[in-house]
């Protein structure tokens, strides 16, 4: 039991703490309500309440977003509680006049990850890419019966998209490929089926 918080049952007392952590209990009607647990909990003047106590998360102190280590100070009622475990202790309720005193300071962000950037080049040579491409279109137009559409060969392939728009940009030029109007591909030799 908490003898000094025991002399102050029923009363307002103005007090200051750390908060320590944060956690949840079910409530009335099955609620879950959020709990903060303030340590070095003493009174404005300084003299030392507890070592640590719990206390509801109302509006009030919701509202100054809390984090784990902030120093805190409000106005609470004094009140003899039912403990879980049996027995009873004294608790605060109902605070008010609720403000920081001290914001924990922020943890220092994790140092950035290093960029390895992979050109096409390194991926796949544009030769084989050329290839590969080749034999897609044509195994695509195969399964369906109609020349691929260009997003449907882009989720096909096993590249990065821009070795994939690269050599399609490639192969339109040497001749080897054509883009119809409707955004599909298809290999020139397909052309004359299509026209």
């Amino acid at each position: 039991m908490r003898d000094i918080l025991a002399l102050l049952e029923g009363r307002k007392v103005a007090v200051a703490g750390t908060v320590e952590k944060f956690s949840t209990m079910r409530g009335y009607a099955g609620r879950h309500d959020r709990l903060m647990c303030v340590q070095n909990l003493g009174t404005a003047e300084g003299e030392p309440l507890t070592d640590h106590l719990w206390v509801r998360v109302g509006r009030r102190l919701k509202a100054l977003d809390l984090r784990k280590g902030d120093r805190v100070a409000f106005t609470a009622t004094v009140e003899r509680y039912s403990r879980a475990a049996g027995g009873e202790d004294f608790g605060l309720v109902r605070p008010y006049q609720c403000r920081v005193l001290e914001r924990a300071a922020l943890p220092e962000p994790p140092e950035p990850l290093p960029v390895v950037v992979i050109t096409p080049a390194e991926t796949l040579p544009y030769s084989q890419a050329r290839e590969l491409l080749l034999a897609r279109i044509g195994v695509l137009q195969a399964e369906t019966g109609t020349a691929p559409s260009l997003p449907r060969l882009s989720r096909r392939m096993a590249m990065p998209a821009r070795l994939l728009l690269t050599t399609l940009h490639q192969l339109a030029r040497d001749g080897q490929i054509l883009f119809t109007p409707n955004g599909t591909v298809m290999t020139a030799s397909q052309e004359g089926i299509y026209a």
